[in-house]
């Protein structure tokens, strides 16, 4: 490896250990306390780092497992990312923000990759390659079905 993802890849590694320690330290304090409320951003901002340096990490190597893994990254800084919007929001008049709806495309952008890799492995090479238009087009509908039923919950009952 370059250095560059030598150096990003020690970067996600301690975010992740960082992310780790302040999501248990923010489950283990009393909820909305002063030391609860810090540790959530920090585990908020170290989930965004980790989720960051998959996605540069799968640039330096791609291929099938990186994909997953940065998808993996995703769904998991977009549940906490969720998380804390809709904590932040919680006064009535609130509006989503165009960050809402980065967060709502790149969880789409995710789960349309994860769903594509499912199809490929399962149903094209099991059933044959001759049906992989209609299966393509299948996941593409599931993931704007999933994408489409996910946006009331993330914007807080918004709409």
């Amino acid at each position: 490896m370059t250095l560059v993802a030598d150096t990003t890849m020690w970067l996600h590694i301690g975010a992740g250990f960082l992310a780790l320690f302040a999501g248990l330290g923010a489950f283990l304090t009393k909820k909305g306390g002063p030391r609860h409320r810090r540790l959530g951003r920090w585990y908020v901002s170290s989930m965004a780092v980790v989720s960051g340096t998959a996605l540069v990490l799968y640039v330096f190597a791609p291929g099938f497992f990186r994909l997953f893994l940065s998808c993996v990254a995703i769904f998991s800084f977009y549940f906490a990312f969720s998380g804390y919007r809709v904590l932040s929001r919680k006064r009535p008049g609130d509006e989503p923000e165009p960050i809402d709806w980065v967060a709502v495309g790149l969880f789409a952008v995710a789960i349309f990759h994860i769903l594509n890799g499912i199809r490929l492995l399962f149903v094209d090479l099991t059933i044959g390659l001759t049906v992989q238009d209609k299966t393509f087009y299948l996941s593409l509908l599931l993931t704007g079905a999933i994408t489409v039923a996910s946006i009331p919950t993330f914007l807080g009952g918004a709409f």
